[in-house]
C-alpha cells in the first residue's frame, strides 16, 4: 500500500472511531497502519484496546497477530 493510501485509510478509520469507540476492526486498523509505519506505542496503544473489547472474535485473532509482529519489531519477545 502506498504511503499516501495509509494516510486515505487512516483518516478514514479515525472518524469511524469519533463516532463508533468500540468499533474493533477500525481500531485494528489503525493499530495495523501504525504498525506499518512504525508507530509503535499507538499500535500497541490501539491493539490492545480492541483486544480488551473482545466484540469480535476474528477481529481479537487479528489484533493478538498484529500485537505480537508489534512486539518483535520491537524486541519485546516476553510480551509476545
Amino acid at each position: 500500500m502506498l504511503h499516501e493510501d495509509y494516510d486515505d485509510a487512516l483518516g478514514t478509520f479515525q472518524k469511524v472511531l469519533m463516532k463508533e469507540p468500540a468499533n474493533s476492526l477500525a481500531r485494528i486498523n489503525v493499530g495495523y497502519i501504525c504498525l506499518k509505519r512504525r508507530i509503535f506505542g499507538e499500535a500497541i496503544e490501539h491493539l490492545s484496546k480492541a483486544i480488551r473489547l473482545d466484540n469480535d472474535r476474528k477481529a481479537t485473532l487479528y489484533a493478538h497477530f498484529y500485537l505480537g509482529l508489534v512486539y518483535l519489531q520491537r524486541e519485546m519477545f516476553e510480551d509476545a
